[in-house]
């Protein structure tokens, strides 16, 4: 991500100036008019901004703008205009950074600000800050940076138009935001965008994707999300913006890859990278790349990730050191997760040479995700002092810019380097910091989500009260208009004759008796819907706050049954004997399946119920990357099932030791063979499922009854749970085969 913000930054400098630059038509025809006049200074100097700021570095463009700032320059130095000066030194300062002769480029920002300084122009001294900072190096002289770009915004808010202003607000909040002080990132972004939106500015492209990149390290992902749909709805309305959208885009998807949106996140760097490519922008394709190759490990799809990194890396060479830096940490965690290690230590060691001879000229978030990458090969060779070696060097910044993702990593690797150890205390107070991340994460979503609702809660009440005022002032205005006619047909009454004055009085009195009584039920009935109103808001809120209670009982259920496998493959590290390993690799794959269902249900709406296909899929995906099962052929066939969890985990728990069972014995010798899977709602309720292979089978004396299996036994008592029958038969292989009634008590809500 920080590579990015320097491509970033330069795209909203040339924006700065585009805002400056006119139509270079228009202008060619005023400077036919114009005289050797500060008038036609600014316009020379406006033409050269124009060329400055088109795409790309032609010559022919860099030429022109050399032209109109030579001719700018010499009107000024005869006439003694020192602004026109000023300002072409700083013109001068763009064209040589242009063409790449940064030293140039600094003397000409350091004279124009000299004479900017000299003769208080305020602008000028702004535009020659920028220079300064854009041309400082990140690294080496980044206190010289900051310094700079808070120079520019102090000469901004002397003189400036509210343009410019708040575009150096965005760009020092970015500046901050690098820097990992994100307070006063946020600060300054919002003042940015409220001056934005009081001038009524069009172009919020740019605003908008700072602000969600903002928000994003902060971890404060909902407006992060907020902002960075923004960007990309409005930078989609506009042509050739490509490097931006490529980078809202990008962090799109890594917001929602920690929101644990996979198939979200995918489809956006896909989108990411479309626009890199379009403009065959390396750094963009290569940052893209990385992450989508993460992605793929993440979901164990080894050899696409390789196909895909492969791909790029024959089409798009790296042109600088950060793109061979990111290309090789690519590389590395491929060939760590696919255990070549041979392949990962030869990446390992080009990264550690060249870390140590070019570390000042690599970005700090470039060098930890490298370090991190080294440690995790260490670890998975099981060399645990040097991957604390690597890790060592990350734990020691994880404070300064490190984002919730990278901390959450960071910890991780510690506490199985610990675990493994045996240094359990280490590794238990490392497994808290990580559990930390992820429920700071889910505590700062919920606090949010109830504060959303508390505002639209307030604002419907307040939406009533109004109503009912109004309801009121009409009931009180009908009021008065009964009680002026009334009044009218008695004075009428009495005119006429005494009787009809006496009878309209009674009338009139049982009229008033029975509109008084009339008042008094809709008053009651009133009273009646304010407390029936409450009453449900009331059991609105208890039912929100159930199904909070519920996602979290769920996530951590989640999160202590991963413990639990994490220890059992600890433990199973200090093991020598093979039948225990076994036994702990088998207890790790039912509590997976376990773990899976409770993680379906913190992530999912339906609280009571789970989807059987998408389980089951990812259960046999699950179980096919536990073993070499390159010469199985896996077919599964689900009805679009939902069952409780209560009858769930019994038939993941039986589908995991018969699909076990299968591999590790149905094939013998490594022969090719295929295992099929079936649930099929026969009748309405009633369910059938099948697990069947072809291989050798079982024999033909075999006793499920009595057989002393662990695995038969559980198969035989969850079976029991589900007030199921059990069979198994050897039918040109195994066939097992189990029918079982839905339990009505907890059907599930659809």
């Amino acid at each position: 991500m920080r590579k990015i913000l320097q491509i970033i930054f330069l795209l909203i400098v040339l924006l700065s100036v585009s805002v400056k630059a006119q139509d270079n038509k228009h202008l060619l025809q005023q400077l036919q008019k114009q005289k050797n006049n500060s008038e036609k200074i600014t316009t020379l100097q406006e033409l050269s901004d124009y060329y400055i700021a088109k795409p790309g570095d032609t010559k022919a463009d860099i030429d022109s703008a050399f032209y109109y700032t030579n001719q700018a320059q010499k009107i000024s130095s005869g006439l003694k205009y020192k602004r026109g000066e000023s300002y072409s030194n700083v013109l001068y300062a763009k064209i040589y950074k242009k063409k790449h002769q940064n030293e140039k480029a600094l003397t000409f920002a350091q004279k124009g600000l000299d004479l900017a300084i000299a003769n208080n122009d305020y602008d000028i001294q702004g535009d020659a800050y920028i220079e300064l900072y854009d041309l400082t190096n990140w690294y080496t002289e980044l206190d010289k940076k900051t310094d700079y770009i808070e120079k520019a915004l102090e000469a901004y808010k002397k003189k400036s138009t509210k343009e410019q202003l708040a575009f150096i607000l965005i760009t020092t909040a970015e500046h901050y935001n690098y820097l990992g002080d994100n307070p006063k990132a946020i600060d300054l972004a919002n003042q940015s965008l409220k001056i934005y939106r009081s001038i009524g500015h069009k172009d919020m492209v740019n605003v908008y994707r700072a602000l969600g990149n903002v928000y994003s390290s902060t971890g404060q992902y909902k407006k992060a999300v907020e902002y960075l749909l923004l960007a990309a709805k409005y930078g989609e309305e506009k042509n050739n913006l490509h490097d931006q959208l490529s980078f809202i885009y990008n962090q799109l998807a890594a917001v929602y890859h920690h929101l644990h949106e996979d198939k979200l996140s995918y489809a956006y760097l896909s989108k990411s990278l479309e626009h890199a490519l379009a403009i065959k922008n390396i750094e963009l394709i290569y940052t893209v790349t990385n992450n989508m190759v993460v992605s793929l490990i993440n979901e164990k799809k080894y050899a696409k990730a390789e196909r895909f990194l492969n791909s790029i890396y024959s089409k798009y060479k790296p042109i600088n050191l950060i793109d061979v830096v990111t290309v090789k940490t690519c590389y590395l965690i491929l060939y760590t997760n696919l255990s070549k290690f041979d392949r990962a230590q030869v990446y390992s060691n080009q990264l550690t040479d060249i870390i140590k001879n070019k570390e000042s000229d690599i970005m700090p978030h470039i060098i930890f995700n490298a370090n991190m990458a080294i440690a995790r090969m260490y670890l998975a060779k099981g060399n645990y002092d040097t991957a604390k070696q690597y890790l060592s060097k990350n734990l020691k910044n994880i404070d300064q810019s490190v984002g919730f993702a990278n901390k959450k990593s960071t910890y991780t690797v510690a506490y199985q380097i610990d675990s493994a150890q045996g240094n359990y205390k280490e590794a238990i107070e490392y497994l808290k910091k990580v559990k930390t991340q992820d429920d700071s994460l889910f505590n700062i979503d919920k606090n949010k989500e109830i504060s959303q609702l508390q505002i639209a809660y307030e604002t419907e009440q307040k939406d009533k009260d109004i109503l009912l005022k109004n309801q009121n002032i009409k009931l009180l205005a009908k009021e008065g208009e009964l009680q002026k006619q009334k009044t009218y047909e008695a004075n009428k009454s009495k005119n006429i004759f005494l009787g009809g004055t006496i009878l309209l009085l009674i009338t009139v009195g049982a009229i008033y008796l029975a509109y008084r009584n009339k008042i008094k039920v809709n008053r009651l009935l009133r009273s009646q819907q304010v407390e029936i109103s409450l009453k449900n808001n009331t059991l609105n809120h208890l039912l929100e706050e159930k199904e909070w209670l519920l996602k979290e009982i769920h996530h951590r259920v989640k999160n202590n049954l991963q413990i639990v496998m994490s220890l059992l493959n600890s433990q199973s590290v200090y093991l020598k004997d093979a039948t225990a390993v076994t036994a702990i690799k088998d207890s790790q794959r039912r509590v997976h399946s376990m773990s899976l269902i409770h993680q379906k249900l913190y992530q999912s709406d339906n609280l009571s119920a789970i989807a059987m296909p998408t389980y089951i899929h990812e259960l046999v995906a699950y179980l096919k990357d536990s073993f070499d099962t390159g010469y199985i052929q896996f077919k599964v066939t689900v009805d679009d099932v939902l069952l409780d969890v209560s009858q769930a985990v019994p038939i993941g728990l039986i589908l995991n030791e018969a699909i076990t069972n299968a591999i590790k014995y149905a094939f013998t010798n490594g022969q090719d063979g295929t295992i099929a899977i079936t649930l099929q709602e026969k009748e309405p309720n009633y369910f059938e499922m099948f697990i069947t292979d072809n291989g050798k089978g079982i024999d033909r004396d075999f006793d499920a009854e009595n057989s002393n299996s662990l695995g038969m036994s559980l198969m035989q008592g969850l079976t029991g749970d589900l007030n199921g029958t059990f069979s198994i038969i050897n039918n040109n292989g195994t066939v097992i085969k189990i029918n079982f009634k839905r339990d009505l008590r907890r059907k599930p809500v659809l």
